[in-house]
C-alpha cells in the first residue's frame, strides 16, 4: 500500500518553445538534449534493429544526439502545432511500481488530465525519462466538414516500463 510519502510520482511535461520574441525558458535546450539521449536515440535504435528503413547514420552517438536536439528545437520554434511530451518518474522508481503508483494516486493528476493536458516545462533532472509521444495537428481546410485531427508522430516507452499501465495514462 502506498502512502503519501512513498508513492512514486509520475509527471508528464510538454516541451515547447515560447512564442516569437519571448525568452527561451530556462532548461529547454538541455531538456531537448536529454530527451534525445534518453528517449529518442534508444527509440530509433529499436526501430533500426527491426528494419533497414530506420537505419541511423553511421555517426557517433554524440553527433546523432546533437543533430536531433537541433532538429527538435527547430520544430518547436517553427511549428505551433507540433508537440513533444515526455514522461518522467521519480529517481529510483522501479517499473513494477508504476502501475501500483498510478492506481494509488501517485500520478501528478494535473499533468495527465486529458481536459487540461501537460503543462509546458522540463522534467526535473533528478527524474528518469521513461516515455515520449510527439504529435502534430492536421488542420482541416474550411471546405471540409470535419474537425482538426491530432496526428501521433512517434510514441515510445522504454522497455523496462512497457506493460506497466503507463501508456494507458
Amino acid at each position: 500500500m502506498w502512502t503519501d510519502d512513498t508513492r512514486p510520482e509520475i509527471v508528464c511535461r510538454r516541451l515547447r518553445w515560447p512564442p516569437c520574441g519571448d525568452p527561451t525558458p530556462a532548461g529547454t535546450e538541455a531538456a531537448a538534449e536529454r530527451y534525445a539521449a534518453a528517449l529518442w536515440l534508444p527509440y530509433h535504435r529499436d526501430l533500426a534493429a527491426s528494419g533497414a528503413a530506420h537505419a541511423l547514420a553511421d555517426r557517433p552517438d554524440e553527433e546523432l544526439i546533437g543533430a536531433e536536439t537541433e532538429f527538435r528545437l527547430d520544430l518547436l520554434r517553427e511549428t505551433d502545432d507540433y508537440r513533444t511530451w515526455v514522461v518522467a518518474v521519480d529517481d529510483g522508481v522501479r517499473a513494477g511500481d508504476v502501475d501500483a503508483g498510478v492506481s494509488a494516486g501517485g500520478v501528478d493528476a494535473e499533468s495527465l488530465d486529458p481536459e487540461d493536458p501537460a503543462p509546458v516545462g522540463v522534467p526535473d533532472p533528478d527524474r528518469d525519462l521513461v516515455a515520449f509521444v510527439s504529435t502534430s495537428v492536421d488542420e482541416c481546410p474550411e471546405v471540409f466538414d470535419r474537425p482538426d485531427r491530432l496526428v501521433v508522430g512517434d510514441i515510445y516507452v522504454t522497455e523496462a516500463y512497457r506493460r506497466t499501465g503507463l501508456a494507458n495514462r
